[in-house]
């Protein structure tokens, strides 16, 4: 977590990639590779517990990611699929004592991995 008062060369000295430096001075936090599993699995619901309603949340999300890519996706299934990973993303990291901000921090995670697998699907963007 960023304690908002770093600057470029600080975060660079941190071994922050330097692509990285300005989205992580937006975003306010910064995790290394967030991408791999590095979070400690722990029993019960941890941060998860902040979503007052989880599934709508992960479907907000979706949603938002479809409506700014202009996608459609034709079956229902595709979409509940989207649904259940966002769900998914958001319960492995529900142990990440360093994220402040859990549902900012998961937002982005699902945005950026629903992103990443629209852009990877044949047909996914008109």
């Amino acid at each position: 977590m960023l304690r908002g008062t770093e600057t470029r060369a600080e975060l660079l000295a941190r071994g922050v990639p330097y692509r990285t430096v300005t989205r992580a001075l937006t975003r306010g936090w910064y995790t290394v590779d967030y991408h791999a599993p590095q979070y400690p699995q722990e029993e019960g619901p941890g941060q998860f517990a902040a979503l007052q309603n989880p599934y709508a949340f992960a479907r907000a999300q979706v949603q938002h990611v479809l409506r700014e890519r202009a996608c459609r996706l034709e079956a229902y299934e595709a979409v509940e699929d989207c649904m259940q990973d966002a769900l998914l993303w958001a319960w492995e990291r529900r142990h990440c004592t360093h994220i402040v901000d859990f549902v900012g921090y998961i937002a982005t995670v699902i945005r950026e991995k629903l992103r990443k697998r629209l852009a990877r699907q044949p047909g996914g963007a008109v």
